[in-house]
């Protein structure tokens, strides 16, 4: 029995790692990933645009109407002072409005007016007529 065991001898292993196991965790993450993506196909509709002789004629943009709130006192419509302070600002901001083809207004405040009075303008606007309302800040 003992020299049965001496023909067994040591195992050699070569020096080549088996890369079989590697390449199938590969191909089984391959798999994965191509069955959980989201292909999405864009449809468009075939439309036939119409033809025109000449280059469309645009209006120039008309400026927004501005609103600025120097305090809760001193408001200015279109640069000019409103007396009475945001109170009296409906009326003039309604009038405006009426005249004004975009409906746009920039609101423009200072630092110390109040959140409550920031509210109460763009209420007014809303109730005016207002369809765009644009806050203007000072980029840092």
């Amino acid at each position: 029995m003992n020299s049965a065991l001496q023909f067994e001898g040591r195992r050699r292993s070569s020096g080549v790692l088996n890369l079989t196991p590697l390449i199938d965790v590969v191909f089984l993450l391959l798999i994965f990933f191509m069955l959980t993506a989201q292909f999405t196909a864009e449809r468009v509709l075939p439309i036939d645009l119409p033809t025109a002789a000449g280059a469309p004629i645009t209006a120039a943009p008309e400026p927004p109407l501005e609103v600025t709130l120097l305090t809760e006192v001193a408001v200015q419509l279109a640069g000019e002072p409103i007396a009475g302070g945001v109170a009296a600002l409906f009326e003039p901001l309604q009038r405006a409005l009426a005249l004004s083809r975009s409906k746009a207004l920039q609101l423009r405040g200072d630092r110390s007016v109040s959140l409550a009075t920031l509210v109460q303008v763009l209420e007014m606007a809303q109730r005016a007529g207002a369809q765009r309302v644009d806050v203007v800040t000072v980029a840092h």
